[in-house]
């Protein structure tokens, strides 16, 4: 009587195989759900100081890109936007 209250109870033997712990599958990833400090994302962060002066503030006027920009007379171009539009602006290649 003494034995049968030590045992423990034995499991159920399974024909499948048990599955390995060390596979990136089983693995869950690290929740952050339940985390109470405020967490700076990625989005929060971005544009999060102004921009008024600087490469960072000017763009294109036709396309928005910020390299490569001709600022002369006001224009606000980049190069390749003004090669496309130079002779509807008013500009001659004088060679």
């Amino acid at each position: 009587a003494i034995s049968k209250l030590n045992s423990r109870p034995q499991r159920p033997i399974s024909t499948t195989p048990r599955k390995a712990k060390h596979t990136k599958s089983l693995v869950e990833p690290a929740r952050r759900d339940n985390l109470k400090t405020a967490i700076m994302s990625h989005e929060s962060v971005w544009n999060s100081r102004p921009r008024t002066y600087g490469k960072g503030a000017r763009a294109c006027r036709v396309c928005t890109h910020k390299a490569g920009l001709i600022r002369k007379y006001g224009l606000n171009i980049c190069r390749q936007c003004f090669r496309e539009k130079a002779s509807d602006i008013g500009f001659v290649k004088h060679r």
